[in-house]
């Protein structure tokens, strides 16, 4: 009975990370981070990411404390330091000296990371779906334990042009 070989090998991921190492010791003031970042450069990661500029900043302080959280002893610990080294190195060398056009395009370059992944999982759980972020949205609440929209006056859209038949609810 055969298995099923991954799509890396051992060697072939030691290699990887040896010539990964090797660049980042060739290119000056790039070199992987030890550590991922504090509270403050996550918020700025995450503004970046899901800008809302009529928000306060502190609104971020629940996701990226659960990014720190994350990065504490788990298994997101290596995917959050490799990613901002990325995050960094894709920034120009330093995301804190980046402007925001640089930010936005090292954010493009991430976009189908496990480190994206994970920023945008995060805010899922913790920024949007936090009521208390949902009236600095306009959004009144979860309709459910209500019956639903149709009867609380959702249904007065006038921004839509009339349908040519009429709908009966």
């Amino acid at each position: 009975m055969s298995q099923a070989s991954p799509e890396l090998d051992r060697r072939q991921f030691l290699a990887g990370m040896v010539a990964l190492l090797a660049a980042q010791a060739w290119r000056p003031g790039l070199a992987v981070a030890a550590d991922p970042p504090g509270l403050e450069q996550w918020r700025t990661v995450l503004a970046t990411l899901f800008p809302h500029p009529d928000l306060d900043a502190a609104r971020y302080d629940t996701p990226a404390a659960a990014l720190l959280q994350a990065a504490g002893a788990s298994p997101a610990r290596e995917v959050l330091v490799a990613g901002w080294a990325a995050l960094e190195t894709a920034a120009g060398g330093r995301w804190d000296e980046a402007d925001a056009e640089a930010r936005h395009a090292a954010m493009t370059t991430l976009a189908s990371t496990p480190f994206f992944k994970l920023l945008r999982q995060t805010m899922v759980f913790t920024f949007y779906n936090d009521p208390d972020n949902w009236a600095e949205f306009g959004y009144r609440s979860d309709a459910w334990a209500f019956g639903g929209w149709l009867t609380r006056g959702v249904d007065t859209i006038n921004w839509l042009p009339d349908p040519a038949i009429a709908v009966q609810p």
